[in-house]
């Protein structure tokens, strides 16, 4: 998607002096990636054309919708649009007993340090929840976001 987007908006030819670029969003989730991408080249064709980028969300605006609205210049949603919370939850099965108990041993052969991360045929590292902890934390930052764009 976001490579469409950019072919389109790199093309001058379709565009010419424009004042506002107006992106009504509703999504339902999808890649975070995708969406940051979207708003960095949405937000690179306003600076090249001198207009003012604004998302508006529609319907609803789940996960990646979310971060595409809020890497814009300026956010509007309407109070009856179902918008979902920006966090993350990692779950694990640690089934090292059952392993164990069953006379079952597992063997990793790997290259890295990291290549063996959150196994759930071991036990918690520390480094690794620190890890995922790091990973989750970011939620902060993009409310944070959402909260002055608004």
């Amino acid at each position: 998607m976001s490579q469409k987007l950019e072919k389109v908006v790199s093309s001058n030819y379709y565009f010419t002096n424009v004042h506002l670029i107006a992106v009504s969003i509703m999504s339902g989730g999808g890649s975070v990636y995708e969406a940051k991408h979207c708003a960095s080249v949405l937000k690179d064709f306003g600076r090249r054309t001198s207009a003012p980028v604004y998302g508006f969300g529609e319907d609803a605006l789940m996960g990646a919708g979310l971060v595409l609205l809020t890497g814009l210049n300026k956010c509007y949603l309407n109070k009856h649009t179902l918008t979902g919370e920006l966090g993350q939850a990692f779950s694990t099965f640690g089934y090292k007993k059952v392993l164990k108990k069953n006379g079952i041993e597992r063997t990793t052969l790997s290259e890295g340090n990291l290549k063996n991360r959150l196994d759930p045929s071991e036990d918690l590292k520390l480094e690794d929840d620190e890890w995922v902890q790091g990973i989750l934390s970011q939620r902060a930052e993009t409310d944070s976001i959402l909260a002055n764009r608004r």
